[in-house]
C-alpha cells in the first residue's frame, strides 16, 4: 500500500478569452495505490486518486476530475 499527497499553491490563470486574470485556489490531494505481484512476470495495481473528492482547477474552464478509481495489470515477457 502506497499513500501519496500532492500539494499546490495558488496560481494565476486567465479566463478563456484571455482578457482577465485570477488566482485559482490551493489544493491538497490524497492518493492511495496497492500493488500485488503473484509471480515474477505479472503485477496487479489498484488505487484511488483524489480520495477525498476535493474540487480544484488548474486552468480556467477545465475543472479537474473528482475522485477516480483505477485497476491496472502488467505482464513482462
Amino acid at each position: 500500500m502506497t499513500p501519496s499527497i500532492e500539494v499546490a499553491g495558488d496560481r494565476w490563470t486567465s479566463i478563456t478569452n484571455g482578457n482577465w486574470y485570477y488566482r485559482t485556489g490551493a489544493f491538497c490531494l490524497t492518493n492511495f495505490n496497492a500493488d500485488y505481484t503473484p509471480g515474477d512476470n505479472i503485477k496487479f495495481s489498484a488505487g484511488v486518486r483524489n480520495a477525498f473528492d476535493d474540487y480544484y482547477v488548474l486552468a480556467d474552464g477545465y475543472p479537474s476530475p473528482g475522485r477516480t478509481f483505477y485497476l491496472a495489470s502488467k505482464v513482462n515477457f
